[in-house]
């Protein structure tokens, strides 16, 4: 499948969710959409080890710096976490 069949497939399967729309030839360098889908395969759950391997990335870091964007929801989900296990554990009241 030519790469731009491929991101119109994914624009409409997965409308709504930050992919570039390829109809309008914006994101097909291939940054926009990888990082879009980069993000989501991360956001799912996909080790990033194999989102590298999906990107075709020589090495992850690649892949971490410039491919998986930040999510401020989970990175704050996190840290509430992490802040209810350390309460927990050395009995820290609120």
């Amino acid at each position: 499948m030519a790469k731009n069949s491929f991101a119109l497939l994914i624009w409409t399967t997965f409308p709504g969710e930050g992919f570039p729309n390829p109809s309008t030839g914006h994101g097909l360098d291939g940054m926009s959409f990888g990082a879009a889908l980069g993000t989501r395969l991360n956001e799912a759950g996909v080790d990033d080890k194999e989102i590298q391997s999906i990107l075709r990335h020589a090495d992850v870091s690649t892949t971490q710096a410039f491919y998986i964007l930040p999510n401020h929801e989970r990175a704050e989900a996190g840290l509430k976490k992490l802040d209810k296990t350390l309460r927990r554990k050395y009995g820290i009241k609120a």
